[in-house]
């Protein structure tokens, strides 16, 4: 007699991937935003007060790259009139391992891979630096060593820099709806029925709305000193 064979089966399919949900995907852009666990992400900075041969860096946009080795974030401006510059904190720049820690502005791009002298030249060469021991941000005020010379002479200064910072912020709205339930009530009297009763209800409490013409949405500084006038004529906006 001939022997029945059972059926082939087919290769089972590769399983298709998963889709990823909701909560997955924003701790993945969250990751992306904040470089720096537990710190807003300051995506761009600006820079006011250099000294005169160095007024280029003055208004440049340093753009949030990413995070070095050590975890610390790092930017870059780009601009016409001089090569890319990149704001980064380097532990010991010039791997002498008694350095002090500083962020440093410089034209030289940092590694992504090396915990220090993060230029790679044994030197601690840069166009400013500031002393900070703090690796998750620059300060946002205080005086940095800035080199201020020429093409035939080093002159390095201390000039008190102001780092303007524009940092990513999530809200998250949650609303929330309530039903309510309205019972009627029906009371019979002896000879007559009396009319349904409904329960009264109280409108919400509304905000007090805040009057736009009262609120001041930008000022202009007039009348700094002449060390802090490049203060003057800068106009402040209100965050929205």
């Amino acid at each position: 007699p001939r022997r029945s064979r059972s059926p082939r089966r087919c290769p089972a399919s590769p399983q298709a991937p998963r889709p990823m949900s909701l909560a997955a995907l924003l701790l993945v852009l969250g990751s992306l935003a904040t470089p720096v666990a537990g710190h807003p992400a300051v995506y761009e900075l600006k820079v006011a007060g250099s000294c005169d041969p160095r007024l280029h860096l003055d208004g440049l946009s340093f753009l949030l790259q990413g995070t070095t080795a050590n975890g610390s974030p790092y930017w870059k401006a780009s601009s016409d009139r001089s090569p890319p510059i990149f704001l980064y904190f380097d532990a010991d720049c010039d791997a002498s391992t008694d350095g002090e820690p500083r962020w440093i502005i410089d034209t030289d791009e940092p590694s992504l891979t090396a915990t220090q002298d993060l230029d790679g030249d044994l030197k601690c060469n840069y166009l400013a630096r500031v002393n900070w021991d703090d690796w998750t941000h620059p300060p946002e005020e205080g005086e940095w060593h800035m080199e201020c010379g020429n093409d035939t002479a080093i002159d390095w200064r201390d000039h008190f820099l102001i780092l303007l910072r524009k940092t990513t912020t999530i809200t998250e709205t949650r609303t929330t709806t309530q039903v309510e339930t309205t019972t009627h009530e029906v009371t019979h009297a002896a000879s007559t029925h009396a009319p349904p009763r409904y329960p009264t209800t109280t409108a919400p409490a509304k905000e007090a709305e805040v009057d736009p013409s009262t609120t001041l949405k930008s000022f202009r500084v007039q009348g700094a000193c002449p060390y802090k006038s490049y203060l003057n004529d800068m106009t402040s906006n209100m965050l929205k």
